[in-house]
């Protein structure tokens, strides 16, 4: 949705508005904290997903190795194989993309608000600016 309000060829994209800067100063303090947290789920998600991989996540076919001794053994030249649960990798996958996005947030929040501490008055904002602080 921000996106269409950003891209659209009308005033509303030039329109700038006072705010406190102890105001945007807060808002940055409660996004920072909102991504550290987002960061710690994420984090024992990713923590669990390994734990899960690494007690039932690999898969062997033993299909070939089960029959090897018995009288109906053929060698089909097919190798046992060895696997890991696809939907696991997809989550870790995902963990992991989730752990460098927070971790990005909460350099840049972090940043924010260490520069706004020391802020008085008034901050002109964009429609950018306000959605990056105070959007939902």
């Amino acid at each position: 949705m921000a996106n269409g309000l950003l891209n659209s060829d009308n005033l509303r994209t030039t329109w700038k508005v006072k705010t406190a800067a102890a105001n945007v100063y807060v808002a940055a303090q409660e996004k920072l904290a909102y991504h550290q947290g987002r960061l710690q789920v994420w984090e024992t998600a990713r923590d669990e997903t390994i734990n899960k991989i690494k007690s039932n996540g690999v898969v062997i076919d033993e299909s070939v190795l089960n029959d090897m001794g018995s009288s109906t053994y053929s060698n089909s030249g097919r190798q046992p194989g060895v696997s890991v649960n696809t939907e696991l990798v997809r989550d870790l996958n995902e963990a992991n993309q989730k752990i460098t996005e927070h971790k990005d947030k909460v350099r840049a929040f972090d940043s924010w608000v260490q520069f706004l501490s020391s802020a008085t008055g008034d901050l002109e904002l964009t429609l950018s600016d306000y959605l990056y602080f105070f959007g939902k």
